[in-house]
């Protein structure tokens, strides 16, 4: 028998849709837009999507920004590559030390600011928590060491480069060295090269000692390839010292003149020729100060100095406290060793080490030792509301370079495949931790940047709510878009069959046709059975076309004989 309902699969799967509505297409791309809106968080990504808006206006900004944060870098470096009370930092240190010396207020609000410091100090002491987040750190490998270390790591690979600058001079000419300061010289080079940050001690101090022979005032002169030579980065160990000595100064100095200086070096240490990798991240932060005035020009009236600072606060929260955001996570992840003590924290650190440098030499009686010793560090017990912290430091320090046992050295082939599942373990736990930093340390960054921008040069309310009533109007234009469904589409009906009519049959026993009709309001019979009335003249008639069947006709036997009336 035939029936009228469309075997197309459009029509059930419209049909489906209409009665799941979650499935259906709109929902589909409702939800791929939810998910799609925890990468457009990502401030990488909302980084690019300012940049993108006026692309052109940001790349010529940006070349005069640039421009001028070199002029002012070439400025600070000349004054710090001689002599330091001359400088502008060093006269800004000077003159507030006097003032501390001289003035009682400022004398007594010092003091009370350096109690208030120790106090607080002394208070967080006492608990195992905040004495494990300062003083038992996770290690990172070399170079998330080496950014961790911040201005002090930047700046012994700094004095390393120069260093070898008097190395090829002296192997070219006869130099200002001696055959036995450039041996002694070559040696100090080879200890600390691979990880300046862990020597930067010994490398001032060795400056220190050979002042008169390295002749700390002589200039290297190299010119930028990114620049094609038209700018010249120059510099010198005397440099070197100066900025040594502000570092300290904002670390240990208990005078507000060296807090100061040393902070405000700490703050523009981007714009000092050779820290966070020189004038190229100054290329960089020419192109947010273009950014932020790009968006400053955009905002209300009356609050376009607002909106450029708390921008600009907000885009430098990224890349100039990269340093600060290693060290944020060195921290976390070092809470895995939460209720060891510091003597067996230190043992740890240099067993680790060890063992991974005999791992890398083969020695397998050195390298089964320490392995032993490190699980017998690691075997202590912990207190029961110390094990999920001691959990989420694991967590953190999953597959840390320096903290993941490298497999022995062999020279057999068991050996590359053992270094397989090693190098997996190391690479999901940089993969976790990058995911880590820019999810969730660095907006964290820049919502506290943003904070302070508000705090000091007032916050833009009415760019603010403007922008919010905008990002609202899309979402809720994105909805209602998300929600419009493709109409249904209906089943191919006759063009030469009117529209039926159904006649409501009581239940028969036996009458299972009827029975289906009454229940589902849907005739599944086909028209054939209908009277003969109903059927348009154009429509062949069946020879059993006015008999009502009260069961399925059998296919074999054919029609069933009409009945006598």
């Amino acid at each position: 028998m035939s029936q009228n309902i469309s075997n197309s699969p459009v029509y059930y799967k419209n049909q489906y849709q209409q009665q799941n509505p979650n499935f259906a297409a709109s929902n589909v791309a409702g939800n791929t837009a939810a998910n799609g809106a925890v990468i457009e968080n990502n401030p990488l990504v909302k980084t690019a999507e300012k940049a993108k808006d006026n692309s052109m206006a940001v790349a010529i900004g940006g070349i005069g920004a640039t421009g001028g944060i070199l002029a002012i870098s070439e400025f600070l470096n000349r004054g710090l590559q001689g002599d330091y009370n001359k400088s502008l930092l060093g006269k800004i240190e000077n003159k507030l030390n006097n003032l501390q010396t001289n003035n009682q207020y400022v004398k007594s609000g010092v003091d009370y600011l350096k109690k208030g410091v120790k106090a607080l100090d002394n208070f967080t002491n006492k608990f195992e928590l905040f004495r494990t987040l300062k003083t038992k750190p996770s290690i990172g490998g070399p170079q998330v060491q080496s950014q961790a270390a911040g201005a002090m790591g930047q700046l012994s690979s700094r004095a390393v480069e120069i260093l070898k600058k008097y190395v090829t001079e002296a192997e070219k000419t006869s130099g200002t060295l001696s055959n036995t300061q450039l041996t002694n010289l070559k040696n100090l080079i080879a200890q600390v090269e691979k990880s300046p940050h862990e020597h930067t001690d010994k490398i001032i101090r060795y400056i220190t000692n050979n002042a008169n022979g390295l002749k700390l005032d002589k200039n290297f002169v190299k010119s930028s390839k990114w620049s094609l030579g038209l700018l010249k980065n120059k510099s010198n160990l005397q440099e070197i010292i100066n900025k040594h000595k502000l570092i300290q100064g904002y670390k240990t100095s208990g005078k507000l003149g060296s807090r100061v200086a040393g902070y405000m070096f700490r703050g523009a240490e981007a714009l000092t020729n050779g820290l966070l990798s020189g004038k190229g991240s100054v290329l960089m932060q020419g192109i947010w100060i273009a950014m932020s005035i790009s968006e400053a020009m955009k905002a209300e009236k009356g609050e376009k100095f607002q909106t450029f600072a708390a921008s600009l606060a907000d885009l430098m929260a990224m890349t100039a406290a990269v340093g600060l955001q290693m060290r944020v996570m060195n921290h976390a992840a070092g809470l895995k060793n939460i209720g060891m003590s510091q003597a067996n924290y230190k043992r740890y650190i240099q067993a680790m080490k060890e063992v991974n440098e005999a791992a890398k030499t083969g020695n397998a009686a050195l390298y089964n030792t320490l392995k032993t010793e490190i699980k017998n560090l690691r075997n202590y017990k912990v207190k029961w509301y110390q094990k999920p912290i001691k959990w989420l430091g694991n967590i953190l320090s999953f597959g840390r370079l320096n903290e993941t046992i490298k497999p022995l050295k062999t020279g057999k082939a068991s050996s590359f495949f053992k270094n397989i599942p090693y190098g997996l373990k190391v690479g999901l736990g940089y993969v976790g931790r990058a995911a880590i930093v820019m999810g969730i340390i660095i907006p964290i960054f820049q919502k506290l940047a943003r904070g302070t921008s508000h705090a000091i040069f007032g916050k833009p309310v009415k760019t603010i709510e403007r922008d919010k009533r905008q990002e609202e109007e899309e979402a809720k234009k994105a909805e209602a878009e998300s929600q419009q469904t493709p109409q249904v589409q209906t089943p191919q009906q006759n063009i030469n069959t009117p529209q039926q009519q159904v006649t409501q049959t009581p239940n028969k026993p036996g009458n299972l046709i009827d029975t289906m009709n009454n229940m589902h309001q849907n005739p599944i019979a086909s028209q054939s059975m209908m009277p003969d009335s109903t059927i348009a003249s154009s429509e062949l008639k069946s020879p059993d076309a006015g008999i009502r069947r009260t069961y399925m006709p059998n296919p074999i036997l054919g029609p069933e004989a009409p009945q006598l009336k």
